[in-house]
């Protein structure tokens, strides 16, 4: 498979979370998206384990968006929403990562790693990806929603 280039993710990226706010972005629900999430990580092959790690970091990366001052389409969306397109976001972008990466999904997703990472001593490969990808969603949002 192909590797998307950097600016072509990140254009994809904003597509993806630009296509939330394309309609009205405050029917995202936080509690849905994150659900949607839990469930499409558990169809890639993510363990519970895995699942609980990557929802705690994307839970965080949601919840920042409380305090993040917001520009006029972010107080249009609403802090609620914009954290409910970080949930939203991931599963594309994830499945992007993993499909430009040259090892297999299922050697990604149990593979060890290195990183430490919310009080979890030894990451899977997996669950470093899927930490990218929300970081990913993540930054889009800010480029989309935050006051600069």
């Amino acid at each position: 498979m192909r590797a998307l280039s950097v600016p072509a993710f990140v254009a994809a990226l904003v597509l993806i979370v630009g296509h939330a706010v394309a309609g009205d972005c405050r029917l995202l629900a936080p509690t849905r998206e994150r659900e949607v999430l839990a469930s499409f990580l558990k169809k890639t092959g993510y363990t519970s384990r895995q699942v609980s790690v990557v929802l705690k970091f994307a839970d965080g990366r949601a919840q920042a968006w409380r305090s993040i001052p917001l520009n006029k389409q972010g107080r249009f969306c609403g802090a609620k929403a914009i954290g409910a397109s970080i949930y939203w976001c991931v599963p594309s972008s994830l499945t992007r990562l993993l499909q430009s990466s040259l090892i297999g999904i299922h050697e990604q997703v149990t593979e060890p790693s290195v990183l430490k990472f919310y009080g979890v001593k030894q990451l899977t490969q997996g669950e470093t990806i899927a930490g990218a990808a929300v970081s990913m969603c993540q930054l889009t949002a800010i480029d989309i929603f935050a006051q600069h």
